[in-house]
């Protein structure tokens, strides 16, 4: 969960919680969407303007996210100029930082001939002061993230804040997309563009379009005209560029434009635009990376006279990355490259503006790892720490940066998470079954291993579950006395007198819950399903809720089932194994009749692929029974549960799931 983040002193203090909070909102998500990354680390550059991937190379299995100490210059650069912020100009700023290094050089000097006095005549040794270890160019935009801080109200500052994490959970998604859906060989591909004489500058734009359209389809737009200025219409690579801004949306100014184009006077900006979003469309239409090859050639062979010549061999997929390291020569990838004035600086003229060098660089760093092997990550990782991630190393930074938050020892529970009980027995054996059902057709032998991540997730459905046992206190008028009178009442010449009624508090809740162990469960549906089973066990654990767990799947051709007493042993709900041939709906409720009389809520988890003939709703009604289906997924996937379930509640993830939940309990607070 990139946690080191939180304690990296390379970093500008006002940074370390956006890029924390960025970072585990992506993993977050993608957990949520189901999306897989693979094994990889997150990695903390210093001296780095912008983001970038690295795939799996020579001994590394895994793969590398790097975030750059100066990745989000830009944004406070955009900020600025949106909101017509006067800043002092960069120069102050670097004055200032000249200034402090000058006095800290000279007050370390100092310290060091007074230690030396120290051990001559005491035998005693002093500490030295401090190094800042922030880079100075780091240390510039420090003060400047800090005087905007201080020079702007809480709401400006507030606004700035949710920008900067808009633009890490953009730039973690950009570098996360390229690890799901680039080819890893970029060895290869740079073998594949010279054959075919395409500069690796095009391809890496056309393989942002396409990719960044994949993860649109998964997630969501990246915003990225939020924080990126708008490149300028003035040359066809420009305005492909615009187009991946836009993110597919139609560009009306360039193609509305009937400006005389530049270089052809008898054609016009609009008519450019209108070819180059063709070939744009054509990108994201792509589903391999390869299938680009074609595409790119065909826009150099049209625009061979309009576009700006590629960086010169060796200064681009090959050659040094793209800059962007340690030396601070102009970076590569998601991010600003090669700006000296900064916000509230005068020395950048925006006529200069690149599209090629704002944004197709990023995986020129990963080429060029590609190409060196092990040998790249000896230089490029000198100045690099491990800040989290899901491979060995980015485990183990996670679990050391946690040691050094929480002090050193080891932590309580978490708040929201199951802890210890209230000393109610664990179900580890069924209760009741049907059919031929028994616990070897619905449990695994081994128990599945739930992440961080998971785990998190569990932690905050529980904590949301837990505000039905809310108390809450209203006024009420009534006749017996107390401290003080109604007014209301008494200007009607009644006498009424004032007191609090509590609601809501500690109680319990009874629910059973069916579980559809049918094999088109498998999945997504499974591991979310799971998520509330063990967040409603957690409560069960703590006293808060009573109820039963059934199982319902088909064994040997008949409906069967397995019924279980919360709380259940957690390695048992991690046990379930969904791989029936149909659900067997109807039998497990109406076997357990008894048993789900009188429940608040009787739930149904599925996934809305159900090969059983409807519920006998009828029956189940006369004992005042309405089962409540529950699925994670679209409203379109979930035709058919209206067919089974008098009501349903159908959400994205279980969080909105349980959400609603929520909303339908009257208990619920807040």
């Amino acid at each position: 969960m990139s946690s080191g983040f939180l304690l990296a002193e390379a970093l500008s203090e006002v940074l370390r919680k956006p890029y924390h909070k960025g970072d585990v909102n992506i993993t977050v998500s993608y957990a949520v969407e189901g999306l897989k990354v693979g094994d990889h680390r997150v990695m903390l550059k210093r001296n780095f303007d912008t983001a970038c991937w690295v795939p799996p190379v020579g001994k590394r299995a895994s793969h590398s996210i790097y975030y750059g100490d100066r990745m989000v210059a830009r944004v406070l650069e955009r900020f600025v100029k949106v909101n017509e912020i006067t800043m002092p100009p960069a120069k102050e700023f670097a004055d200032q930082v000249k200034k402090e290094i000058a006095e800290e050089k000279e007050a370390l000097k100092l310290a060091k001939e007074a230690r030396e006095k120290e051990v001559t005549a005491k035998r005693k040794s002093i500490p030295l002061p401090k190094v800042n270890p922030m880079h100075p160019q780091t240390r510039v935009l420090d003060a400047q993230l800090k005087w905007l801080r201080d020079n702007s109200d809480t709401d400006t500052w507030e606004l700035f804040i949710e920008w900067l994490h808009k633009a890490v959970v953009s730039y973690g998604r950009h570098e996360r997309g390229h690890a799901r859906n680039t080819p890893q060989d970029l060895k290869q591909v740079n073998r594949d563009l010279r054959t075919l004489g395409i500069p690796f500058t095009y391809f890496n734009l056309f393989e942002d379009a396409r990719m960044e359209h994949i993860e649109r389809q998964a997630m969501g737009p990246f915003d990225w005209m939020m924080f990126e200025d708008l490149a300028p219409a003035d040359n066809p690579l420009n305005i492909f560029l615009r187009c991946i801004q836009f993110e597919g949306e139609p560009d009306r100014v360039a193609l509305e434009s009937e400006e005389p184009y530049a270089k052809d006077v008898t054609r016009t900006v609009g008519h450019i635009a209108e070819s180059v979003e063709t070939y744009y469309k054509r990108a994201c239409s792509c589903t391999t990376s390869e299938q680009l090859y074609p595409v790119i050639t065909e826009f150099l062979a049209e625009f061979k006279d309009d576009l700006p010549p590629p960086p010169p061999e060796g200064e681009e997929g090959e050659g040094d990355g793209g800059g962007g390291s340690g030396s601070g020569t102009p970076g590569s990838g998601k991010g600003k490259k090669g700006k000296k004035g900064g916000p509230g600086g005068d020395d950048e003229d925006d006529d200069d503006y690149n599209g090629a060098g704002e944004r197709a660089g990023d995986l020129s760093t990963a080429a060029e790892a590609a190409d060196k092997g092990d040998e790249f990550f000896e230089d490029f990782d000198s100045d690099a720490e491990i800040v989290g991630g899901t491979d060995d190393e980015g485990k183990a930074a996670e679990e050391a940066a946690k040691d050094k938050l929480k002090g050193g020892g080891k932590a309580p529970p978490p708040k929201g998470g199951g802890g210890k009980g209230q000393g109610i027995p664990e179900s580890i054996e069924p209760t009741g079954s049907g059919g031929r059902a028994s616990e070897r057709y619905f449990l695994s032998e081994r128990a599945g291993e739930m992440d961080d991540v998971y785990r998190k997730r569990v932690d905050n459905l529980t904590g949301m579950l837990m505000r039905m046992f809310k108390s809450h206190t209203l006024p009420a008028a009534l006749e017996a006395e107390s401290h003080r009178m109604s007014g209301r009442h008494l200007a009607r010449g009644e006498i009424r007198w004032m007191h609090k009624k509590v609601f809501g508090g500690k109680g319990k809740r009874k629910y059973s819950i069916v579980y559809d162990c049918s094999g088109s469960m498998g999945g997504r549906p499974d591991r979310e399903g799971k998520l509330l089973l063990l967040a409603l066990n957690n409560l069960a654990k703590r006293g808060f809720l009573e109820g039963t767990l059934i199982l319902s799947g088909y064994v040997g051709g008949h409906p069967g089932w397995l019924s279980y007493q919360f709380p259940v042993k957690d390695e048992l709900i991690l046990r379930i194994n969904p791989h029936h041939a149909s659900e067997g709906l109807q039998s497990a409720l109406a076997d357990n009749l008894a048993s789900i009389k009188g429940m608040d809520d009787v739930f149904v988890m599925t996934d809305a692929c159900i090969c059983d003939t409807p519920i006998n709703r009828g029956q189940f009604a006369k004992d005042r029974i309405w089962p409540v289906g529950l699925y994670v997924g679209s409203t379109e996937a979930a035709t058919e549960m209206d067919r089974h379930f008098p009501q349903n509640i159908i959400r994205d993830t279980i969080e909105q799931v349980v959400e609603a939940m929520l909303t339908r309990n009257r208990r619920t607070v807040g």
